[in-house]
């Protein structure tokens, strides 16, 4: 059985291709005609660069970025939790040593 394998294109050229059609204002049927790619694929890049604009635009920042942070953030705050408990534990041992 043959397999098949698979195009790989460059961020910039998704780019490029999704401002012909947004930019531009050739539809996605055309634009994957000039650049002999499926036309499924320039609707999908299409579909990420106007979210990336939005984005942009927005001044908000992906989703997994601030995922990312979240999980660093509790790990923090459990940190600083056991730090405050182990802190609250020798305090109370020392004042009650120095009596």
């Amino acid at each position: 059985m043959a397999r098949t394998t698979r195009k790989n294109y460059s961020k910039e050229f998704k780019i490029e291709a999704a401002k012909l059609v947004c930019e531009q204002g050739f539809s996605c049927v055309e634009v994957a005609r000039q650049l002999n790619v499926a036309d499924q694929n320039i609707s999908r890049w299409v579909t990420a660069y106007e979210q990336s604009l939005q984005t942009e635009l927005s001044g908000e920042r992906p989703r997994s970025e601030l995922e990312a942070e979240l999980r660093r953030l509790r790990a923090e705050n459990e940190e600083l939790r056991q730090q405050k408990e182990i802190l609250k534990k020798a305090t109370a041992f020392f004042a009650k040593e120095q009596r």
